[in-house]
């Protein structure tokens, strides 16, 4: 059910709207892969080693459904109320930005660069404004990757700013030797984005060593038996044949893409219910989380996003968000830039069952690379429930469309 949220100010002064989105899953065939892990037993673990702890989210904090529920506490505990300004950056999927939509806060978008690194002299320029009264800023590890985290810290000391870790796509992976999720006073992950599990939402207080965990509502017992035996179903379903991905498909003749008019929707909550916000995740997840190898998903994401960057390294067209895998990063997705008919792309790539996700329904701002980014970044997984065939065939098939695609400007 869709809530109507309080109408609330933004950096413009006017109401928060949110672009619709460019694509919908039903105009295209079911992907032939999933974009998340899905449960395998060669992951779980044996029990014959011990794994060194490689994430401040692996035991630590309160466990909820879902992330946007951890952002949620950690908006809360960090004293938002209504009318309290939060920054929060201009790319965003949109379950970021209702927890604090539902609190009533004034949210000020900042505008990011290019690898989607915070402009900290835009969020300056605003606390001049507001003479500083500014009281949290959110910052994301986009797909894995750590932003400057010395910097940023360092900002927020300097003007009294609480800072909220997103750690999303980041649950695994470090900065400078020190582990992601540590550095803000608050930190939040989400779980599902790199395990085999239905729900689960992180939130980490790090003011103290010593967190006091707060009660939440635990599932009912009959939704954690239909957790098992969805979770059971798929695992015996999982995975397409394996001669499916043996030859790359024929572009299809035509593509249909929505037209590029940029249509506003009004400030509602479509992804943020405060029915679970005291609400635990299920304690299977938490059961698979903490039995699975993580080594072993760190080590097949990496191995995943390496095949990704040598696939496309020669493309014309197209690029890595992110041309180099760091030895501390852990990749949530493999970014792509399309520089050209991006549109069309990502058409051809629905259609032709490559599971693919694109941020087009965040708010709207005053930041030129996340308008363009609506368009031209797209995700494509990386985990580690993927085969080396399946890598490969999705790699075949970028880069036939990257090699063919000025052949079919017809079809754009």
């Amino acid at each position: 059910m869709t809530l109507t949220a309080k109408k609330i100010k933004n950096n413009n002064s006017s109401d928060i709207q949110f672009y619709s989105s460019l694509a919908d899953a039903k105009d295209y065939p079911a992907p032939k892969m999933s974009m998340l892990p899905g449960l395998s037993a060669s992951f779980f673990w044996g029990g014959d080693e011990i794994e060194e702890k490689n994430s401040i989210f692996l035991g630590n904090g309160d466990f909820f459904q879902e992330g946007r529920y951890a952002l949620f506490r950690a908006l809360l505990e960090a004293g938002v109320r209504e009318g309290d300004v939060v920054c929060m950056p201009a790319y965003h999927c949109r379950s970021l930005v209702e927890p604090a939509i539902y609190l009533g806060a004034k949210i000020f978008f900042y505008s990011v660069d290019s690898c989607l690194h915070p402009n900290l002299d835009d969020i300056s320029q605003h606390l001049i404004e507001l003479d500083g009264l500014v009281k949290v800023i959110v910052l994301p590890h986009y797909f894995g990757f750590p932003q400057n985290m010395s910097e940023i810290v360092s900002f927020c000391e300097i003007n009294n700013i609480c800072l909220i870790e997103d750690c999303a796509h980041a649950y695994f992976g470090s900065y400078e030797g020190r582990m992601l999720g540590s550095f803000g006073e608050f930190a939040i992950a989400s779980p599902r984005k790199f395990f085999p599990v239905e729900d689960g939402g992180v939130f980490v207080d790090n003011r103290s060593q010593v967190y006091a965990k707060k009660k939440l509502v635990g599932k009912p017992i009959v939704s954690e038996i239909k957790t098992i035996v969805r979770m059971l179903l798929s695992l015996l379903k999982s995975g397409s044949a394996a001669s499916e991905f043996d030859s790359v498909p024929i572009l299809p003749d035509k593509i249909s893409v929505k037209s590029e008019a940029d249509v506003l929707s009004d400030c509602k909550l479509e992804e943020f219910d405060p029915f679970f916000a005291k609400r635990g995740g299920s304690l299977i997840s938490k059961l698979i989380i903490k039995n699975v190898s993580h080594a072993k998903i760190c080590a097949y994401r990496r191995a995943n996003y390496v095949r990704w960057l040598e696939g496309v390294v020669n493309l014309n067209g197209c690029h890595a968000l992110y041309s180099f895998l760091p030895d501390d990063v852990v990749p949530y997705v493999f970014p792509l830039v399309i520089e050209q008919d991006a549109n069309y792309v990502f058409g051809v790539l629905k259609e032709l069952g490559v599971p693919v996700w694109r941020w087009e329904d965040f708010a709207v701002s005053k930041c030129d690379v996340s308008l363009e980014y609506r368009r031209s970044l797209i995700q494509l997984p990386c985990h580690q429930g993927l085969s080396e065939k399946q890598v490969n065939w999705m790699i075949s098939i970028i880069q036939l469309i990257m090699t063919e695609k000025n052949t079919h400007k017809n079809l754009c």
